[in-house]
Order: structure tokens, then C-alpha cells, then sequence
């Protein structure tokens, strides 16, 4: 449970706290699939205490180590470059 914690951690300071220039449109939440309770309730707990008005953004999910939609149609795991 500790190092889900230090994981987690990690994804907030990568993803910084929305203060920079561009700011983020969304609250971006990166959770695994196998602990995606824990992952999820953990990351927003981060998240609100770093900056409770990212809470008002509209909430993607994404899963670690798997592609976006988007990504999987334009790069096939089989096809060949």
C-alpha cells in the first residue's frame, strides 16, 4: 500500500497542480486497473488537497500502461512501422 502511495504521489508532481500557463482542461486521474478504488479515491484525495477547484473539472480516467482509444487506432499493437 505504501508504494501505491509513493506511485501516486509521483503522478500528481508530474502532472502538476493546473497552475501553470496552460493550465489543464480536464482533472486527469491515472489509476491501474488492478487497484482502480484505491488508485481512484487516493488520487482525488491528492488532488483536493493540492487544489480543491480542480475538482470542478470534468474528470478523465485514464489506466496505466494502456493506450488511449486514439493511439490504439492510429498505432496497432501487430502492425508493422
Amino acid at each position: 500500500m505504501k508504494n501505491s502511495n509513493c506511485f501516486l504521489y509521483s503522478l500528481l508532481n508530474y502532472f502538476g497542480d493546473g497552475n501553470d500557463a496552460g493550465g489543464r482542461p480536464d482533472l486527469k486521474l491515472n489509476v491501474r486497473r488492478d487497484s482502480l478504488v484505491h488508485d481512484a479515491l487516493i488520487g482525488l484525495e491528492l488532488m483536493a488537497m493540492s487544489n480543491p477547484k480542480d475538482l470542478k473539472q470534468q474528470l478523465v480516467v485514464e489506466f496505466v500502461g494502456e493506450q488511449d482509444i486514439d493511439e490504439a487506432i492510429m498505432f496497432p499493437k501487430n502492425s508493422s512501422k
